[in-house]
């Protein structure tokens, strides 16, 4: 199993994408499919960015918009049992999409976290979608990359922090690996901050 840990949430997850997703493969929805004219990989990396894009960035931590959002982009709720896998120790529910470019999960925890994952995806293509969908400094927001860390199992973590002034807004995680067997080789995480909390100079949520 892999835990990870966001805005202070240790989410801990299957090391076997279609082991959490094996007992439902006749319940997948169909989603809208990826350009077919790119690679694979860029095609995987951009239906990966927008699912986030629309599932999690887009109801900006309002748990039943997401939930909305999820429905609309053709995911399907995964049954308790099965969504435990994804949302670990914190809680929440899951959905699923199979699609010709490969399998996804969105895991929205109870706490917030919104979190998109892709079984295969091309990590620099995934890393080159996320940091061109980072807000720029025309709109008033300032961005924080952290230093990425590398773990053991080849998973390596990379954290934007985005922030108005010195109001924390958001945290972007994005975890890739480029292991043929990892449980996942794409995911991006949302947390929005609440107004109440704060952000270390290290960059962690208080």
């Amino acid at each position: 199993m892999i835990s990870r840990i966001l805005g202070g949430t240790k989410i801990t997850v299957l090391s076997s994408f279609t082991l959490g997703l094996g007992l439902f493969i006749s319940g997948y929805a169909y989603a809208s499919e990826p350009l077919a004219s790119r690679p694979l990989g860029e095609q995987q990396a951009a239906f990966t960015m927008k699912m986030f894009l629309d599932v999690c960035v887009t109801p900006n931590g309002d748990k039943q918009l997401t939930k909305a959002q999820a429905e609309r982009f053709g995911l399907r709720p995964l049954i308790a049992e099965v969504a435990s896998r994804f949302t670990g120790s914190a809680g929440g529910q899951a959905w699923s999409a199979k699609i010709s470019a490969g399998m996804w999960a969105l895991a929205l925890a109870e706490d917030g976290v919104c979190t998109v994952y892709a079984q295969k995806v091309d990590a620099i293509a995934l890393q080159r979608e996320v940091t061109s969908w980072l807000p720029t400094p025309t709109s008033g927001l300032e961005v924080k990359a952290e230093l990425p860390t590398d773990s053991a199992n080849g998973l390596r973590t990379m954290a934007y922090q985005i922030r108005r002034g010195q109001q924390p807004l958001a945290a972007w995680v994005l975890s890739t690996s480029t292991m043929e067997d990892a449980f996942f080789q794409g995911a991006i995480s949302l947390k929005v901050v609440p107004k109440s909390q704060s952000i270390s100079p290290q960059g962690v949520v208080q």
